[in-house]
């Protein structure tokens, strides 16, 4: 008896567990989109904005022509792009304007079914494992626009001849969508398409409250139907503060751009009325049976980086410990930064959007721009189109103090590279080049130390270092600008981007910086060539901490010009050497 009562207890256990798992549910958005622009009927950024703000789970697409070559492989660049890395796709085959579908959810069998009626594109159709017992089966249509008759017999063709091939379970959930171009919600091809989808009111509307599709919002053009055990599991379709019970007509125009910003992001008011887009995109949301992990999409671990105390001339610094795991395919769609020096954190993995279907690792990089001895601390927010809809990452560092050590801390400069543009050269300084807070560095044009002094009747104090670059990698001679770029590429001076100083310089001028921690410049005449200090720097220093540069020259004579670099850290106060 008491085994019994053990077995009992186990079998009520796993009921308990089964009626658990059917409760849960996915919401599955899916739309049809003929959003093409331009003069090519193909994707341009108004429709991959669109796309990207509506977030659906599977796309019923039509005019499916993408950018570059338009091959597979562009195909899949765009799809990647646009919808992210884990979204599977299906286009048909040799075609001017193609049908297509694109999936969050695996795409295990797809195919083209004769369009007898018009040479330049078929129907596509679709079985997709989505979440739950039941798969979706999805047909994406674009019917040819030269009549009412035409139309009805492309949907005879769906309905009498193709889905009969497909062999639907009876309870199978099917969609059928795309770009009717019908003039009116009585024509007689939606009534043929009634023998297998639900083509009654209530329709998707708009923010306008319009269910028309087409530019002028007048005709019912595109349309997003769905079999009674599908169509029964619509609920409202929610953005932001925004909500419609029956669906939505997307119409960018329809919305203020803070409303598109808060709500329906990256879209831009003029997004739908962009050149040659004649359809608006139509989108459900259904409750799908299914899915996994007590209501949440996914977990994060762990959920805090601290990247210590850092040498800020050493960086960017790259942390990848944070997971993402998702219980349900989910997909990542921003990410934004908040505190104080933000703007020094990035997400540098994956992508956004990404689609995520397994463990995927977050990467965040902290650029820091001044060795201070502060200490950032930061939050990550990463929004998603799951359950929760966004997590927060506490992010954490803290620099080296520009008086770090007994007055600062030498680095090895080895590997920088100065960069010239207009004319584009560089010169990478030589490995083990190590400068000592406060040191200076000139870097002379295929000159050695005792020339150049010779040219500027000038002696560099023993602790100025001296490079000699050769006649191929500094050539001033007008217009220069330049900038310092660390062993892996970022920028160091300026901070963040671009070249100092903010416009070209001009010949027979030599230029000094005027602060350490600003990025003008102060032209001098070097007619007199006693207005230049190669070798002192006499602006204003602000420790910032970065190796900067200072003072550059053109010179009528080559072995005259030079690029001066300094290091703006107070030097040791017992080194025996002097502060320049």
């Amino acid at each position: 008896m008491p085994a019994a009562r053990h077995l009992a207890g186990v079998a009520a256990a796993l009921l308990a567990l089964a009626a658990a798992a059917s409760a849960q549910t996915t919401n599955l958005r899916i739309v049809a989109a003929n959003t093409t622009s331009g003069n090519g009927q193909g994707y341009e950024d108004p429709g991959i904005r669109i796309f990207q703000a509506l977030d659906a789970d599977v796309v019923l697409i039509q005019e499916f022509n993408v950018g570059g070559s338009n091959n597979d492989a562009a195909v899949e660049a765009f799809v990647d792009s646009t919808f992210g890395t884990g979204f599977q796709w299906y286009r048909e085959a040799g075609a001017q304007i193609p049908n297509g579908v694109i999936s969050r959810y695996p795409i295990i069998a797809s195919g083209e079914w004769d369009d007898t009626q018009v040479s330049n594109r078929d129907f596509a159709w679709a079985r997709i494992d989505i979440p739950g017992d039941i798969d979706l089966w999805v047909v994406s249509v674009h019917f040819l626009t030269s009549g009412s008759g035409v139309r009805n017999t492309e949907a005879q063709l769906i309905v009498n001849t193709y889905l009969p091939t497909l062999g639907l379970p009876q309870n199978a959930y099917l969609a059928i969508g795309g770009d009717f171009n019908t003039d009116s919600r009585t024509e007689s091809c939606i009534s043929t398409l009634s023998a297998r989808v639900v083509t009654s009111s209530p329709f998707p509307v708009g923010e306008d409250g319009s269910g028309n599709t087409n530019a002028g919002r007048s005709k019912p053009y595109d349309w997003m139907l769905a079999n009674p055990n599908l169509d029964s599991r619509e609920v409202t379709t929610t953005y932001g503060s925004f909500s419609y019970p029956n669906g939505l007509v997307f119409d960018t125009r329809d919305y203020s751009q803070a409303e598109l910003n808060a709500a329906f992001s990256p879209a831009l008011t003029g997004d739908s009325g962009a050149t040659n887009m004649q359809h608006m995109a139509v989108l459900r949301t259904f409750a799908i049976p299914g899915g996994t992990g007590g209501g949440d999409d996914y977990s994060v671990s762990p959920t805090s980086v601290a990247f210590g105390t850092v040498n800020a001339m050493s960086g960017p610094f790259t942390n990848s410990t944070v997971t993402v795991t998702p219980a349900n395919p989910v997909t990542l769609t921003g990410a934004t930064f908040s505190g104080a020096s933000a703007s020094e954190f990035s997400l540098a993995t994956p992508t956004l959007p990404a689609a995520i279907g397994s463990a995927q690792a977050l990467a965040f990089r902290w650029t820091p721009v001044a060795n201070d001895g502060a200490t950032r601390n930061v939050t990550a927010t990463i929004t998603t189109n799951g359950s929760p809809a966004s997590f927060n990452v506490s992010l954490s560092g803290t620099t080296q103090s520009s008086q770090g050590g007994p007055g600062g801390t030498p680095i090895d400069i080895g590997g920088y590279v100065v960069e010239q543009i207009n004319s584009t050269r560089t010169y990478t300084i030589p490995a083990n080049t190590m400068i000592q807070p406060g040191q200076v560095l000139v870097i002379g044009r295929d000159v050695n130390r005792a020339g150049f002094e010779t040219a500027w009747s000038r002696t560099l104090a023993p602790d100025v270092l001296y490079l000699d670059s050769g006649d191929a990698s500094i050539a001033i001679n007008g217009d220069e600008r330049f900038r310092l770029l660390n062993p892996s590429a970022q920028n160091v001076d300026p901070p963040t981007s671009g070249h100092v100083p903010a416009a070209g310089i001009s010949t027979t001028n030599g230029y000094r910086r005027d602060t350490t921690a600003g990025t003008t410049f102060t032209a001098y005449p070097i007619s007199t060539l006693g207005n230049a200090t190669p070798g002192l720097y006499t602006g204003t220093r602000n420790n910032t901490g970065r190796v900067v540069i200072t003072e550059f020259a053109d010179a009528a004579e080559f072995a005259n010009e030079f690029v001066e670099l300094f290091y703006d850290a107070p030097p040791p106060t017992a080194s025996g050497w002097i502060l320049r």
